[in-house]
């Protein structure tokens, strides 16, 4: 005799999907890959912007991917202007970084002066100072730092810094969540950062 009964899926009841959405979206994958390599360069707003507004909606695992991808797209963008710093004459490099906001030349003489006297290390100065990622790397070759000593250095201090920014942003929105439940993270995202960034532009010189 020959089984009529309907299959579970003949029943209308289908299994659930074993397949779940990514933690990161596709835009926010792309913004990521061009912010990282876009500030490495020229750009003037740090990608903890993007990193930590992911992180606010309590999506860490997003957060903490999109900060991998921002790695990624730095060493690429430092690798470039590593190269481009190699070979163009200083009085150039100047004269480029000095049109970027928050850059002066009391900077670039002041980076180039670390870097001679602590070699790669002198990154971590910029954590304190506020001197950004891209004038390391087009000051390195003048400095005689190799490039494989440079990106070692710079970009191990550069994902560290970005996996904290993630975590933080992450405790902070969940603690932010309980203390006040009626306020949305990203409303506190955004008013640091607009704080931090008015205060920034304000007092930095260049």
């Amino acid at each position: 005799m020959t089984d009529t009964t309907p299959s579970p899926t003949a029943r209308g009841t289908s299994r659930p999907s074993s397949s779940t959405p990514p933690p990161l979206n596709f835009g926010e994958g792309v913004a990521a890959a061009l912010w990282g390599f876009g500030e490495a360069i020229f750009f003037f707003i740090a990608p903890d912007v993007l990193i930590s507004m992911i992180a606010a909606q309590r999506r860490l695992r997003a957060a903490l991917l999109a900060a991998f991808i921002v790695f990624l797209a730095a060493l690429v963008g430092g690798v470039l202007m590593y190269s481009w710093g190699a070979g163009t004459k200083l009085k150039i490099i100047f004269g480029f970084m000095d049109v970027i906001p928050a850059i002066s030349r009391e900077m670039l003489q002041q980076a180039l002066h670390d870097l001679q006297s602590r070699g790669p290390w002198a990154v971590l100065n910029g954590m304190f100072t506020g001197t950004p990622f891209k004038v390391y790397a087009a000051l390195a070759p003048h400095a005689g730092i190799s490039l494989f000593a440079f990106l070692l250095v710079s970009l191990s201090v550069r994902i560290i810094r970005f996996v904290l920014v993630a975590l933080l942003s992450h405790g902070v929105a969940i603690v932010l969540k309980r203390i006040v439940p009626g306020l949305h993270p990203l409303w506190a995202w955004a008013g640091f950062w607009l704080i931090f960034y008015a205060t920034w532009f304000t007092f930095m010189p260049g």
